[in-house]
C-alpha cells in the first residue's frame, strides 16, 4: 500500500493524559501517523499535561506511552495500541484518557 503525500504541518498538539481519571505524571506520550508512519512525542508535566513542540500534520495517530508507569501493556508501543486520536488542521486539545 502506497503511503498518501503528508500534508503540511499546520497542527498544534497538547492535550492532558489520565489513567483511569488520575493524572499520569512521568513519562512521555508517543503519538504515530497512521497515515504517514512519522512519530511525535512529548513530555508529560505533573499535571498530566503535554505539548508537542513542533507543528504536525493534520490525521490519526495512534496513542502510546514511553517511560510512563503504571500503563497497561498495550499502550507501551504504536504496534500495540488502539488508542486513537485525530488531529485537526488547527489547534488541537487532547483528552487522553486511558483505562486500565
Amino acid at each position: 500500500m502506497e503511503t498518501p503525500e503528508k500534508p503540511a504541518d499546520t497542527a498544534s498538539v497538547s492535550g492532558k493524559v489520565t489513567l483511569n481519571g488520575s493524572p499520569v505524571t512521568s513519562g512521555q506520550v508517543g503519538l504515530y501517523s497512521v497515515d504517514y508512519g512519522t512519530l511525535i512525542q512529548g513530555d508529560l508535566d505533573k499535571k498530566g499535561e503535554f505539548t508537542i513542540a513542533d507543528p504536525v500534520a493534520p490525521g490519526d495517530y495512534q496513542v502510546f506511552f514511553i517511560g510512563t508507569k503504571g500503563m497497561p501493556d498495550k499502550y507501551i508501543s504504536e504496534t500495540s495500541s488502539d488508542y486513537i486520536v485525530t488531529v485537526k488542521d488547527e489547534a488541537n486539545q487532547l483528552t487522553i484518557d486511558i483505562k486500565s
